[in-house]
């Protein structure tokens, strides 16, 4: 598709964005993050980055950084969602971008978004990419959420085929964000799910930015939150999973809309299976209870040779076995 005039000028006229970089012991990220949020083309912007209490190098790296547009806070440790919600009150912008402090944004990401956005009803995402050192070697996946929908079918398509898009390749008019609540600081995973699951809903479309230059990098670190699989955790996520569920059905209870529910909560006892077995079979329970999924689970050619004779279960548990004997 054609891309969108390069904003040469800055203008007050211009909507302001306000971007909030939560940030603990990102030490090795933190100045990249807020250098690709610093470099938006977009010029009526403010960038508030919240310390969450961090005990390494960032909040050095953080106070040395120069920039007219940067405002710095830091706060005791009381998790992302708690800073995320801190950088929201402090927050002037018509529009909210967050940026995670081992994440990266594009230069033109959130200028060909808002050239893009057809009301402030609407929420627009972008093509986003993993990446683990260089963005050059990002590897892309397009999926069925690359396309412009109403907030249910989005939903629908999400989770009932198992996909995903980050917080960062968002752009949330704040109204919206005004709308839905603030980040939940209870949930200790899916936070970023639970809580764009509630704007989702409160808004009138949901739109695909398909430009290349429109970009949420996505960095591939073992230390993420999504990463954490003791039972604490996952009881956690299972709880913002059966958020998630009810938000949706209070809007739409219907078939497809139960079956995706069901698909969300199978994915997630695949995914906690022999990490935390309660947690795995309350979500297969649950699965159930919403009229059960016709989600294949896949990991892999071996797994899913085993899951044809043996069930999913004892697939992976074999799964887990040959892995461990090999390392």
């Amino acid at each position: 598709m054609p891309q969108p005039k390069k904003t040469n000028s800055f203008s007050k006229s211009q909507p302001l964005v306000s971007i909030i970089i939560p940030c603990y012991n990102a030490e090795s990220y933190i100045e990249k993050a807020i250098s690709s949020a610093v470099k938006q083309t977009w010029g009526n912007k403010e960038i508030i980055v919240v310390d969450d209490g961090s005990t390494d190098k960032s909040w050095e790296i953080i106070s040395r950084i120069k920039s007219t547009v940067l405002q710095k806070y830091k706060i005791d440790h009381a998790g992302a969602c708690a800073a995320r919600n801190y950088g929201i009150r402090k927050a002037n912008g018509e529009y909210l971008q967050f940026l995670d402090a081992d994440d990266l944004i594009s230069p033109r990401k959130i200028e060909i978004q808002l050239v893009s956005l057809k009301n402030s009803d609407s929420i627009i995402s972008c093509s986003w990419c993993r990446f683990a050192g260089s963005t050059e070697r990002a590897i892309y996946v397009e999926d069925k959420l690359w396309q412009d929908q109403k907030p249910v079918d989005w939903l629908v398509a999400s989770w009932g085929g198992g996909l995903m898009m980050p917080p960062h390749a968002w752009l949330v008019p704040k109204k919206l964000a005004d709308r839905a609540g603030p980040w939940d600081e209870f949930l200790l995973g899916n936070q970023d799910g639970e809580y764009l699951a509630r704007v989702i809903l409160n808004s009138h479309l949901v739109q695909f930015c398909n430009s290349t230059e429109a970009v949420a990098y996505y960095r591939a670190t073992p230390d993420s939150l999504s990463q954490y699989k003791d039972a604490l955790h996952l009881s956690s996520r299972l709880k913002s999973l059966e958020l998630c569920a009810n938000h949706l059905l209070s809007i739409e209870n219907t078939e497809r809309t139960r079956q995706s529910v069901a698909s969300r909560f199978l994915d997630f006892a695949f995914y906690s299976y022999l990490h935390d077995n309660l947690s795995s079979e309350k979500a297969e329970i649950l699965a159930q209870k919403y009229g059960g999924s016709n989600l294949v689970l896949k990991s892999g050619p071996m797994f899913n040779l085993l899951r044809l004779f043996f069930g999913w279960k004892t697939a992976k548990r074999i799964q887990y076995f040959i892995r461990k004997v090999l390392t």
